[in-house]
Formats: C-alpha cells, sequence, structure tokens
C-alpha cells in the first residue's frame, strides 16, 4: 500500500528474552510520514505505564537507554545492560501531529539470571520465541 507515493510501513517490536548483563533493543516503525513515535514501560505484575521516551527525550529513570530514531520513521529502542528491572512490557505508541494516538503496538521482555542451567533455558526460551514470531 502506497500513501501519498511512499510505501506503507508496519514494524512492531516483538516479544523476546534475554539473559541479565546482556544488550535488549525493540524496534518499531511509522506507518506513514509525520508521525512520531513514543515508548512506554510497564513493569512486569503492575498496571500502571510510565513514559520512557516522549518522541524527543529519554526520562531520567530511564536515562541508561538509548532511542534512536530515523528520517524513515524507525525507532530502535535499547540498553547495553539489562537487568532483571528491564522485564516488563514496551509499548510503542505512534502518533500523529496533533497528538492523537494512531497505533500501539507492544512487547514482552523477560530477563533470564546468569547461573549455568538458566543459559540452556535461555537458549530454549529464545529459539521458541522466535518460533513464535516467525508464526506472526
Amino acid at each position: 500500500m502506497c500513501i501519498d507515493g511512499e510505501p506503507e510501513s508496519v514494524t512492531y517490536p516483538l516479544n523476546t528474552a534475554v539473559i541479565s548483563g546482556n544488550n535488549l533493543s525493540f524496534l518499531c516503525a511509522a506507518h506513514s510520514n509525520g508521525l512520531t513515535l513514543q515508548w512506554k514501560f510497564r513493569k512486569e505484575n503492575t498496571y500502571g505505564e510510565v513514559q520512557l521516551y516522549n518522541g524527543s527525550h529519554i526520562a531520567e529513570a530511564f536515562n541508561d537507554f538509548t532511542v534512536t530514531t530515523t528520517t524513515k520513521g524507525f525507532s530502535t529502542l535499547a540498553k547495553s545492560t539489562s537487568n532483571d528491572a528491564d522485564a516488563g512490557t514496551y509499548i510503542c505508541v505512534e502518533k500523529n501531529m496533533n497528538d492523537s494516538v494512531t497505533r500501539v503496538s507492544s512487547a514482552q521482555l523477560i530477563v533470564l539470571g546468569r547461573f549455568k542451567h538458566a543459559r540452556s533455558r535461555a537458549v530454549c526460551l529464545i529459539n521458541f520465541l522466535k518460533q513464535e514470531n516467525d508464526l506472526l
């Protein structure tokens, strides 16, 4: 599909698992020009969301994260060293120029411990999640 001659692109963040201490990242893309992307976070086993990135600034509580946005509308949320507190739901919010929400997508992050048996379980879980994402 094209909008004003530009191809429409829809990229959602994907569920993933990381071993504590490793890097993590999520990718999201605006589905048309003129939209901004924001990131929110919901800690596992809670109901409230907190603003992580408002489209131009990262919240102070998340200053160990980085957000890279391209002119093509892609937004990558990343952190170089994950920890247990990072587990939860990461939400990509797409807004138009009137600040109205046009699309919301989310992904779950599971952070696994760093002990010997966790590594083999992590590999199994990561492979399982990759298979699930391929089915979508």
